[in-house]
């Protein structure tokens, strides 16, 4: 313990006393430990951190799914219920469903995210209020029990200013009244992680509660909580005798029909959307860690050098009876202690990096929030990494340090060029490593940019520049199909008056939105078992959508007011629908069904031209249009072609639809090339983080290039000196330092290309219209990083040429 208290106070001294190497070594630590700590912090957030409620070890995830099947669905009500009742395997079973509300209270009117739960679901979780309580037993047991509602903290300061007496107080849920019993604690924003639930309402009490008694109907996630001494093996069995239960009793809905178990702990979002995360996820901590091997090269580098210049104070200490681990444990304490100073300043660097890489948001209409605080989880991890940093970087300089040439060393001198040539060789190799790596993030960096702006090229089909989008709910304001509709036309005509406005139009889906609306397709004629038909896009559009966004119609013609609930069903489909279920004939007059077998009759009228439908790489897609009076939904999109900049008209919209109701929720309010970004969200927040950590490691790279080239020189001021003195000319010098500079970068390229050749095949996927091999990417970062090379080797090239021979030849 002595032995270690004296190395740490050599190794402050040593490094007090050279204070810019020791603020440069722990700032290059601090950035490649702080990227380190910002990605895993995210990673952490969404993927690893426990939910904040009672023992959250002892709750899973009960979907469901057909036996052939492996993608778990979520719960009807009578499930749950039957579920619920094996209290012999759960100790409380919990329901809920995401949902959007209309909350007006007071002058003004939002839509905001939240749940319709169960009437257990606080005390399954064990949640508690912050003021006032949860729900309680009753508060769900039928439809029409009181209209109760918990807010979440943060709805609570931003609505009622925090207010105590808020408890009590009564606010308007899509046109129903609903009184405040409770709020919670500010740790607890619902189940969805990254989405910050604001309001929870009982099932019974939601928009949805006429689907209860619906067993076919599945809407509900599900949570149990193990009883104790219960395992999740005698679940599976318990839940298995249950699920054939009912397929006995409800062959209809429950035919081969399992329950699947999943530990919560298992399960972020859904667990097909955790398998997808799961690769992004790595692929983020593989590049920050190679940000972090760079770091590693570069403060090697810095050792080795130091290592040089203490050559002679070691050969001293070996002289005189010092043991070489001794020595290389002393050097270790020195490595160490730079480690522990940049992972502290590391985790100040992942504070803002992880806040900056949260700030970049995909234009959605709910809140994205995660907490990113750190925890034990980023503490430790920090930890572990500085260790290892501080022993990789440390280590190998201490083993050269340690074994000099004795009598070399003693007199200050640099044991011939073999001893030289073998430390600028393990130097030279490490600048390798970072210009290697560095190409590697640059080429990245540089597919993704290059995806971006092809991206951005690709016509979607539709008009992208010069519209507007309104979007709201008239389900929020507890409006019925006729005062829906009626609010939708008097908000078109009340649009179509606004200066700008060339026409306007309505849809349930937009192109290329964050959601999927399919169902099954029946063209007469064809014959399809209910589970065999194919499946196509739709949307609800009226008249005058095609004009809007300037799709063109080929065949047939639009929708008309005489296409009316009471006229005729009529669609109108894509070409690439009309050439997959008519092939070889004209789809005008056509007939088909939609969403079932025994569906209403439809007929084709018109045929128009493909659009992008879900992504803007995707091959022509099926797509049918049906009319907004035949097929009426509360949730729509109001678009509007403007002549002009649309962003100057969203006042004007918002306005119209306060005018009409001012309790109205507006969902969404945005141009269409704000609603395109969605689809480029990936390539661009994937070129964004690649070119940040590429010009780290660029930066880096060159730092240790820099350092390698500018040592070489000081070693070799001598032998400048004697060829400035037998005739060289400066542009020789210059020449001789950049060409074995210049080596070193041929290599560490060559080198680099191979890799970063293997490491972007698997990003082919998130591509749009760029090879995941691209020549011109691959190129152009090549010259950009050789351009930064040769940059950073001519500055001590310029000075070598400087060097005036008399006083080289007196350098030692």
């Amino acid at each position: 313990m002595e032995a270690l208290i004296a190395d740490l106070r050599y190794a402050v001294r040593r490094l007090l006393s050279n204070p810019g190497f020791t603020l440069v070594a722990a700032l290059i630590m601090a950035l490649g430990i702080g990227a380190n700590s910002a990605i895993f912090s995210v990673v952490n957030a969404v993927l690893l951190r426990p939910l904040p409620v009672e023992s959250p070890g002892e709750l899973v995830e009960i979907y469901t799914q057909e036996e052939e099947d492996d993608f778990p669905i979520t719960q009807s009500y009578p499930d749950y219920l039957d579920i619920r009742a094996r209290d012999d395997l759960f100790s409380g079973v919990a329901a809920y469903t995401l949902s959007f509300f209309g909350l007006s209270h007071g002058a003004r009117s939002e839509a905001v995210f939240g749940e319709a739960v169960s009437g257990d679901y606080f005390q399954v979780l064990g949640v508690q209020a912050a003021r006032g309580r949860v729900f309680i037993p009753g508060e769900d047991d039928a439809p029409g029990a009181p209209p109760v509602a918990v807010v979440s903290h943060a709805l609570w300061r931003r609505r009622f200013g925090a207010d105590p007496g808020a408890i009590g107080q009564t606010i308007a849920l899509g046109g129903r009244s609903f009184e405040i019993v409770g709020v919670l604690r500010p740790q607890f924003k619902g189940l969805l992680v990254g989405f910050a639930s604001e309001i929870w309402v009982p099932l019974t009490s939601s928009p949805e509660s006429d689907r209860l008694e619906t067993r076919g109907s599945r809407w509900l996630q599900v949570k149990g909580r193990l009883r104790r001494g219960v395992g999740l093996e005698e679940v599976r069995a318990g839940l298995h005798v249950l699920a054939r239960q009912l397929a006995e009793a409800y062959p209809e809905t429950n035919e081969d029909r399992a329950f699947v178990v999943i530990p919560t702990s298992d399960v972020r979002l859904h667990p097909e959307i955790d398998r997808a995360m799961m690769p992004a996820a790595a692929l983020l901590m593989v590049v920050v860690a190679l940000v972090l091997l760079i770091a590693c090269t570069n403060l090697a580098n810095l050792l080795l050098a130091r290592g040089l210049a203490r050559r002679k104070e070691v050969a001293i200490r070996l002289a005189m009876g010092a043991k070489r681990l001794r020595l290389v444990r002393q050097l270790l304490t020195e490595s160490m202690l730079l480690a522990l100073l940049g992972g502290a300043l590391g985790l100040l660097v992942a504070y803002w990096t992880a806040g900056f890489l949260v700030s970049f948001r995909p234009p959605l209409p709910f809140s994205i929030t995660l907490d990113l605080g750190v925890d034990g989880r980023v503490l430790g991890f920090t930890l572990l990494i500085t260790v290892l940093t501080g022993l990789a970087f440390g280590l190998v300089p201490a083993l050269q340090a340690t074994k000099p040439q004795l009598v070399p060393a003693l007199k200050d001198e640099v044991a011939g060029l073999r001893l030289r040539g073998r430390r600028l060789n393990l130097r030279n190799s490490l600048v390798v490593v970072q210009i290697a790596v560095s190409l590697v993030l640059l080429i990245g960096a540089g597919l993704f940019m290059r995806s971006l702006v092809k991206a951005q090229e690709i016509d979607p089909g539709f008009e992208r520049e010069r519209v507007a989008i309104l979007g709201v709910s008239a389900e929020l304001n507890n409006y019925t199909r006729e005062q829906g509709e009626e609010f939708l036309r008097n908000l078109m005509e009340r649009t179509r008056s606004l200066p700008g406005v060339e026409s306007v139009a309505l849809a349930n889906r937009l192109p290329l939105g964050y959601s999927i609306q399919i169902t099954e397709i029946y063209p007469e004629g064809s014959e399809f078992l209910p589970d065999e038909a194919p499946e196509t896009d739709f949307t609800t559009v009226s008249p005058g959508y095609f004009e809007t966004l300037g799709v063109p119609l080929l065949r047939g013609r639009d929708f008309s007011e005489q296409d009316h609930a009471e006229a005729p069903r009529v669609v109108i489909v894509s070409e690439a629908a009309a050439r997959r279920f008519w092939p070889g004939q004209d789809a005008v007059g056509q007939r088909l069904r939609l969403h079932s077998a025994d569906g209403s009759v439809r007929t084709v009228i018109g045929v128009a031209r493909d659009t992008k439908v879900r992504t803007l790489g995707e091959a022509p897609r099926p797509y049918v249009y049906e009319p907004f009076q035949q097929t009426y939904d509360s949730w729509m999109f109001l678009l509007v072609r403007t002549s002009g900049d649309p962003r100057a008209i969203l006042a004007g919209l918002r306005h119209e639809v306060m005018a009409l109701d001012e309790t109205m929720p507006i969902m969404e309010l945005k141009t269409m090339g704000e609603h395109l970004s969605i689809m480029l969200f990936p390539p661009r927040m994937g070129g964004i983080l690649l070119a940040v950590f590429g010009a780290l490691g660029v930066l880096l790279a060159t730092v240790g290039l820099y350092g390698v080239v500018a040592y070489g020189v000081s070693r070799r001021t001598h032998e400048v000196g004697i060829r400035i003195a037998l005739g060289a000319r400066r542009t020789d010098v210059v020449y001789l330092v950049l060409r074995q500079a210049l080596a070193v970068v041929v290599v560490g390229t060559g080198i680099g290309l191979a890799l970063a050749f293997v490491a972007t095949q698997p990003l082919a996927g998130l591509l749009y219209g760029t090879s995941a091999s691209d020549p011109l990417t691959f190129a152009g970062v090549t010259l950009l990083l050789a351009a930064v090379a040769v940059a950073a080797s001519l500055v001590p090239a310029l000075r070598a040429a400087r060097v005036d021979p008399a006083i080289a030849l007196r350098y030692e």
